[in-house]
């Protein structure tokens, strides 16, 4: 099912792109080949792609997972806990400590688009 779910990310972000849309994929990308897919598109459509990878403690991540309500998500703490011993490989995204607020990732997210 997760193989199922990149895919038609990767096929919604491709016709998104090809129309001029500019998007954000919103995902865990918890497998090198999920994060290759997502950036293929980009060279292939040749428009240009920014990579995030948001970081948090395990107390701060179990926290938010435990107030969804009303979420797309299925993810529960056991599922987060699965998630943090996975072999993630090497990640070339830029780093964002998201352990603060909302406005204090997107600040931190804008700093690093405006810095590219």
């Amino acid at each position: 099912m997760t193989r199922e779910v990149y895919v038609r990310l990767c096929e919604k972000a491709e016709v998104a792109l090809a129309a001029g849309a500019s998007i954000v994929v919103d995902a865990v990308f918890a497998a090198p080949e999920e994060r290759s897919q997502i950036a293929a598109i980009a060279r292939k459509l040749e428009v240009r792609s920014r990579a995030f990878w948001l970081e948090a403690d395990f107390a701060t991540m179990s926290g938010r997972v435990e107030q969804r309500a009303n979420d797309a998500s299925d993810a529960d703490v056991a599922v987060l806990r699965r998630q943090l011993v996975y072999d993630l490989g090497e990640i070339s995204w830029t780093r964002i400590d998201a352990s603060g607020t909302r406005e204090e990732t997107r600040a931190r997210v804008e700093a690093a688009l405006a810095s590219a």
